[in-house]
């Protein structure tokens, strides 16, 4: 693995991370909220083991890449624009040919808009528990106003109710995975490298992904979509609703939709029988892309 940063046109220094491997098929790895690509190394070596060299970004406010607000350990960003452009910029940075996607949640969403936005770019999409949804404890409604009312009133650095600095240190109850050893080597990693750290969502990440997700989900977006794509749910996803990951997938010309079962929000770090379960079905997914099929039937009971 080897660590490089590069500077967007609005002078942002941005963090990556790569896994060269000589003749390597291209794959991008797009983590999600809050998340370093440092915790993705298993995932960097499963993708190795079947051919891709791979490139990882730190979105901006994460990951040692450049901070913004106030504050660099709230999980803050005034509009999902700027991490479309800076995928943009990645993208260009590199110059890859039709690179593989591999993204989880926020990382997913944002790769569903630069696929859409630009036709070609990428072979293929694989994204896990993608946002097409945030489970809100308030009518949508209620929690778009309040959203927006805080944020008008300077209030958009504050954390979202429930979440602060230290969020996500607990693994009794947690909504992320049900695997303690990876929990507690994550959290190893943090308290090693504390630049890595990025706090709960505040309200204007809140607001950013509310107003990110009312494009995404209106009607006509998905269908523009021609990038294969495989959309894998939790299926006890606490965080993104699965029903609106796969009402997305089905309005996708090439789209497939796929359930784990016994799995929380973080696929990639669940409990080895949860990963096994979901590399079966992304191996399908690129053997089915290699042979020409369009897509893959729905395999959620899977």
């Amino acid at each position: 693995m080897q660590t490089d940063w590069f500077e967007t046109s609005d002078g942002a220094r941005l963090r990556y991370q790569r896994w060269p491997l000589v003749g390597g098929a291209p794959a991008l790895l797009l983590p999600g909220r809050g998340e370093p690509t440092d915790k993705y190394d298993e995932v960097a070596a499963a993708l190795h083991d079947r051919g891709f060299a791979v490139w990882a970004l730190n979105w901006r406010g994460q990951g040692g890449s450049t901070p913004v607000g106030r504050r660099p350990r709230r999980g803050y960003i005034r509009t999902f624009e700027r991490y479309v452009q800076d995928l943009d910029a990645f993208a260009t940075h590199l110059s890859l040919d039709r690179p593989v996607v591999f993204a989880h949640s926020m990382g997913a969403h944002i790769a569903l808009r630069s696929a859409h936005d630009h036709p070609g770019r990428f072979g293929a999409l694989v994204l896990s528990a993608p946002m097409l949804g945030i489970t809100l404890p308030a009518p949508l409604p209620l929690v778009r106003i309040g959203a927006e009312l805080l944020v008008a009133f300077g209030q958009g650095e504050r954390f979202v109710p429930g979440s602060s600095e230290a969020a996500g240190r607990v693994f009794e109850g947690n909504a992320l995975t049900q695997d303690r050893d990876r929990f507690e080597r994550y959290l190893a990693l943090l308290d090693a490298q504390p630049d890595l750290i990025t706090g709960g969502a505040t309200i204007a990440w809140l607001r950013a992904a509310l107003n990110s997700l009312a494009l995404v989900c209106a009607p006509g977006f998905a269908e523009r979509i021609q990038t294969p794509c495989v959309l894998v749910a939790p299926a006890l996803d606490s965080l993104v609703p699965p029903a609106a990951i796969r009402a997305f997938a089905a309005r996708l010309p090439r789209g497939t939709f796929v359930q784990i079962p016994n799995a929380r929000h973080e696929l990639f770090q669940e409990r080895d029988v949860v990963r096994a379960a979901l590399w079966r079905q992304i191996d399908a997914f690129l053997a089915a892309r290699r042979s020409g099929k369009r897509a893959l039937p729905d395999i959620s009971g899977a």
